[in-house]
């Protein structure tokens, strides 16, 4: 009546394509994970240099100020 094959192959295409699905989420979880890090590094460092640039202009109005006077 029903071969034994049968019922076994959709099972295992099931089970193969859950193992694909994780192993796809797995991956694209970790390229979320570095990227988001790069991307906040990236943040970090940028507002660092922001502040040292700001500062440095400073220095350089009160030089400026200070050789006028």
């Amino acid at each position: 009546m029903l071969d034994e094959g049968a019922l076994v192959a959709p099972r295992d295409t099931v089970e193969a394509k859950r193992r694909v699905v994780v192993f796809l989420f797995s991956v694209l979880r970790a390229y979320i994970l570095r990227v988001g890090c790069l991307h906040a590094g990236f943040l970090r460092v940028s507002v660092f240099d922001l502040r040292g640039a700001d500062q440095q202009r400073r220095r350089e109005q009160r030089r400026g100020e200070s050789q006028r006077d």
